[in-house]
C-alpha cells in the first residue's frame, strides 16, 4: 500500500507548470527557486529515512535473508541504487545521512527539518564520522557546522568540515606532511604504440608549484584575468586560436620547460608565474621569546604556541592541506616562495600605493586574504582573479588592501557592467545589485 501523502505530493508537483516561470520577474523567480529547494530538502529527509529502512532490512547479519541479498545485490547501497535509479555513491550518501551516531544527531535533526539537504549533511558527516574524538567534542563541532551550513554552499561546507575534523584529531601537520610526501612519485611506463604513458602523484607542496604553472599555461582560455600588457595579450590571443587541447598544451609546456627556456615555444610556455604563496599565521612563527614580527614593521606581535591541529598551521594558497610550522619557517628563506603573514584576526599589512593599479605585493596580499574570487558561491582561485577597487578610483577610492577585493573576470565584469556595489562588514563583504523596477 502506497503512502497516501506521497501520492498527494506527486499530484501537487505534477500541477506545477514550469512554463509559468519564464514570465516571473527576477526576484520572484529567485523566490521560487528557494521554495523548491526547501521542498527538495524536506524530500531529502524522507529519502534518507527510507534508505535507512532498506539498509536495516539488508543488514549483513541477516545473511541471505536480508532484502538486498534476496534480490541479488551484495550490499544495501547497490540495492538502493538499482531500486531508485541513482548512483551507488548517492545511495551511500543517503544511508550515511540516516544512520548517524548520537554525537552527530544535530546533523540528522537539521536534515529532517529541511534546514540542510543531503549533500550538505554528507559534507559534515564524512570527515566527522571516522573521528576518534570525544562524543561531546564531536557534537559541538557538528552543531557549529550545521549552523554554518545554512549560509554556505556544500563545497565550502566540506572544506570547513575537513578543517574541523583535523582540529578534533589534533593531527601533527608535520607528520601528515611527511606521510603525503612519502606517497609522491612520477612514473614513465613502457612505450605503447609509440606513446609513453606518464602518471604520478604530487605532495601538496609540489602540487601547488606544478598546478600554478599549468594554470598559467591554460588560464587565457578559461576566463583568466584580462591582460593589459600588449605582449601578454598577444600570447593570450595566440593560445585562444591554437588548435591544441588544454591537455596537449600542458604536455608541450612540460617538454618545453625541460628542454630549457631558451628553446621553449612561447605559445606553450608562459612567463614564469609568481612565487608560490604561503599563508602564515603569526602563531606559526613563534620565536623563543614568544613573539613574531610582520614584514615592514619592527613592532613585535605576540604569538601563541601552535599546537597540533590548531590555526597556527600555515597553508599554501589554493590548497586545503595544512603546512607545519617547521615548513613555514623553511619557506620564509626560500626565494621560490612568498610568505604572507597574518595577525590572529587575519589582518594583512596595508602596502597601498598612490598609483591606480595594484602592485604585485598588493596582489599577493589580496590573494592571501581573499583566497580567490569573493563573489558569493564562486570558487575561482586567485590566479584567475583581478583586483577590484571597492570604492572606484574615479570616485576617490585608494589603491589599498582596505579598498581592494579579488574578483574573477566574470564577476568583475558583472560588478562593473551591472553597477553592483560592495559593502564591507568587518571581515565579510556584502554584494548588492541595483534595484530593478
Amino acid at each position: 500500500m502506497t503512502n497516501q501523502a506521497v501520492l498527494d505530493l506527486e499530484r501537487e508537483v505534477d500541477a506545477i507548470d514550469p512554463r509559468s516561470w519564464s514570465a516571473l520577474p527576477d526576484v520572484a523567480l529567485e523566490r521560487e527557486a528557494r521554495s523548491l529547494e526547501r521542498l527538495g530538502r524536506r524530500i531529502d529527509a524522507h529519502r534518507a529515512a527510507i534508505a535507512a529502512e532498506l539498509a536495516r532490512r539488508s543488514d549483513p547479519v541477516l545473511g541471505y535473508d536480508g532484502l538486498a541479498a534476496r534480490t541479488g545485490y551484495r550490499t544495501a547501497e547497490r540495492h538502493l541504487a538499482a531500486t531508485a535509479g541513482i548512483s551507488v555513491g548517492e545511495a551511500g550518501r543517503r544511508i550515511r545521512a540516516a544512520s548517524l551516531p548520537p554525537a552527530l544527531a544535530a546533523v540528522g535533526a537539521a536534515l529532517s527539518q529541511g534546514r540542510i539537504g543531503l549533500e550538505q549533511a554528507d559534507a559534515i558527516v564524512r570527515p566527522l564520522s571516522t573521528s576518534t574524538a570525544a562524543p561531546a567534542d564531536l557534537a559541538l563541532a557538528a552543531g557549529r557546522l550545521v549552523e554554518a551550513a545554512e549560509g554556505m554552499d556544500a563545497d565550502a561546507l566540506a572544506r570547513e568540515a575537513r578543517d574541523a575534523g583535523r582540529a578534533l584529531e589534533c593531527v601533527d601537520p608535520s607528520e601528515a606532511e611527511e606521510a603525503l610526501r612519502r606517497q609522491r612519485y612520477l612514473r614513465l611506463g613502457r612505450a605503447r604504440g609509440g606513446m609513453v604513458p606518464l602518471n604520478g602523484l604530487l605532495d601538496p607542496e609540489s602540487a601547488v608549484v606544478v598546478v600554478g604553472f599549468f594554470d598559467a599555461v591554460t588560464s587565457p582560455r578559461r576566463g583568466g584575468p584580462r591582460f593589459v600588457d600588449p605582449t601578454a595579450q598577444e600570447r593570450a590571443e595566440r593560445l585562444r586560436s591554437d588548435d591544441r587541447t588544454d591537455d596537449q598544451l600542458r604536455a608541450d609546456a612540460l617538454v618545453a620547460l625541460i628542454r630549457g627556456r631558451t628553446a621553449a615555444d612561447d605559445a606553450a610556455l608562459p612567463p614564469m608565474p609568481a612565487p608560490v604563496r604561503v599563508l602564515v599565521p603569526v602563531e606559526a612563527l613563534k620565536t623563543s621569546e614568544g613573539t613574531a614580527s610582520l614584514e615592514g614593521s619592527e613592532e613585535p606581535v605576540s604569538a601563541v604556541p601552535a599546537g597540533p591541529g590548531s590555526r597556527g598551521t600555515a597553508s599554501f594558497e589554493g590548497s586545503d592541506e595544512p603546512v607545519s610550522a617547521a615548513t613555514a619557517q623553511r619557506i620564509l628563506c626560500d626565494a621560490g616562495y612568498l610568505p604572507i603573514v597574518f595577525t590572529p584576526d587575519r589582518r594583512v599589512v596595508d602596502v597601498g600605493r598612490t598609483q591606480r593599479t595594484f602592485t604585485a605585493p598588493q596582489r599577493a596580499a589580496l590573494a592571501a586574504r581573499d583566497r580567490g574570487c569573493r563573489f558569493p558561491g564562486c570558487d575561482r582561485p586567485p590566479s584567475w582573479c583581478e583586483a577590484h577597487h571597492i570604492t572606484p578610483w574615479s570616485h576617490g577610492g585608494r589603491t589599498s588592501l582596505g579598498n581592494g577585493i579579488l574578483l574573477c573576470r566574470h564577476h568583475h565584469l558583472l560588478v562593473h557592467n551591472n553597477h553592483w556595489t560592495i559593502h564591507q562588514k568587518g571581515g565579510a563583504y556584502e554584494f548588492r545589485r541595483p534595484m530593478r523596477t
